[in-house]
């Protein structure tokens, strides 16, 4: 899916020689979508990301967890990793509030579970239903049938793909109900 985005003349070549002549306009034109909703999954994370390490960020502030903003950044970016980024982007934040002291380490472990259940059960869904036009409920169960599936790398690849998919049935059913 990077790959469709970042080299996007290569993939759409690449893809367009698989087909056969007639049907090479409308496979461009398919891979052209594909690209512009996976680009639009990429700034989804990165805005997940971005929501993510500032909240991690503020809220250790508060608590006054000494590397607050390391915190927060380790947060963010592990936060593309569905799962697994933000469970190990808190073990960190909880060595150092554990450090401090045990009541520290309690607040920061709600901090971070408080984070993330917001994360996980309002912000992806929404964000990534507007940013690639997948049905929050879609979006959920593409996450489990891709960490069913293939694990940690699933997981990550699991809202592009169902977005690929569904640009691909989009077009098809646009493509079948004009022609009847």
């Amino acid at each position: 899916a990077f790959y469709m985005v970042v080299e996007e003349e290569t993939a759409r070549r690449f893809f367009k020689n698989l087909a056969p002549a007639e049907y090479q306009p409308f496979l461009a034109q398919l891979i052209t979508k594909m690209q512009k909703k996976i680009g639009a999954w990429l700034r989804g994370q990165l805005i997940l990301g971005i929501v993510v390490g500032l909240a991690v960020y503020i809220g250790l502030l508060i608590l006054g967890v000494k590397y607050a903003l390391v915190l927060g950044l380790i947060a963010g970016v592990l936060e593309i990793i569905p799962y697994a980024g933000p469970m190990l982007s808190t073990i960190p934040a909880l060595i150092i509030g554990f450090s401090i002291s045990p009541i520290m380490g309690v607040m920061v472990l709600i901090l971070y579970i408080a984070i993330q259940q917001i994360e996980g059960n309002i912000l992806v869904p929404k964000i990534m239903q507007r940013v690639t036009g997948l049905n929050p409920i879609v979006s959920i169960v593409a996450l489990l049938i891709g960490i069913k599936l293939g694990g940690l790398v699933g997981a990550i690849l699991a809202i592009p793909v169902a977005t690929m998919i569904g640009v691909v049935l989009e077009e098809l059913f646009a493509e079948y109900s004009s022609d009847s």
